[in-house]
């Protein structure tokens, strides 16, 4: 596999990103085995407004897209159970909303790239801590996530 790169996705280079975006977040999504089947409308609205509100890192190689990481303030996220995470600082929390990675590039260390670039990030520097919230029977996902030290 030719190296991947990180490229920072903000509200100034979101527009030459966004349909292959889109097309990611379909492809993730809502199809395969964790399938949520999401209206491509409430797609759009969604990386939209996390963009607006957040930041994220696309993993690229070449000139392909294979990946992306989005996140913002937990404070942003209004179904967050703050009533049973009481130790949680929503203004010093980044809230990791999407992590996603086309599926020819699953398995290959992207979104743990990409999750270490975020973490590791000036971006980040101002959270004390960041939480994700992951379906439990997609157990890539939860394995990669407590390799990575996050906690049930």
């Amino acid at each position: 596999m030719s190296p991947i790169t990180i490229v920072v996705l903000d509200s100034a280079n979101y527009p030459k990103y966004r349909t292959k975006l889109i097309e990611l977040y379909t492809l993730s999504f809502t199809e395969g085995e964790h399938a949520q089947h999401i209206p491509i409308k409430e797609i759009k609205v969604s990386l939209d407004n996390t963009v607006k509100k957040g930041f994220g890192f696309i993993a690229m190689q070449k000139s392909n897209l294979v990946g992306v990481v989005l996140c913002l303030s937990l404070k942003g996220d209004l179904d967050f159970p703050f009533d049973k995470h009481k130790d949680i600082n929503p203004i010093k929390t980044i809230y990791i909303t999407d992590l996603m990675v086309d599926a020819h590039y699953r398995g290959q260390g992207v979104a743990q790239e990409l999750l270490q670039y975020l973490l590791e990030s000036n971006q980040s520097k101002h959270f004390d801590a960041a939480v994700i919230r992951v379906w439990d029977k997609n157990m890539p996902a939860v394995s990669l996530y407590k390799k990575l030290g996050f906690k049930e």
